[in-house]
Order: structure tokens, then sequence, then C-alpha cells
């Protein structure tokens, strides 16, 4: 009677954690395509100054 009890415990852990995978991947599956949806658009500008401004005050630690 236990061992019977023992396997009826795991088959149904077995289902619980399969169920629970296959709900993951629905899900995951869903987000997916919900963010393929919409478009992303990416604009990069590069500018360089003509001139570098230097900071007027250094502060060096002279620890070592």
């Amino acid at each position: 009677m236990a061992k019977r009890r023992s396997a009826l415990k795991r088959f149904l852990k077995v289902v619980v954690v399969c169920l629970c995978v296959v709900g993951f991947l629905y899900q995951t599956y869903g987000f997916l395509m919900l963010y393929l949806d919409f478009p992303t658009m990416v604009n990069i500008e590069i500018s360089v100054p003509p001139e570098i401004e230097m900071p007027a005050l250094s502060v060096c630690n002279s620890n070592g």
C-alpha cells in the first residue's frame, strides 16, 4: 500500500512539473510574439567636438 501511494505521489509530481513547464513555454512564446510585433528603431548620431575642455582642478590621491 505504501509503495502504491509513493508511486502515485511521484506520478502526480511529474504531471504537475510537466504542466508547469508547458505553461512556462506557452507564456514565453506569447510574450516573445508580443515583443516581436513592435518594430525596433535605433538612431545613432556621433558628434566629435572640435576641442575637449579639460577640468580646471584635478584631485590626486597621494597614498602611495
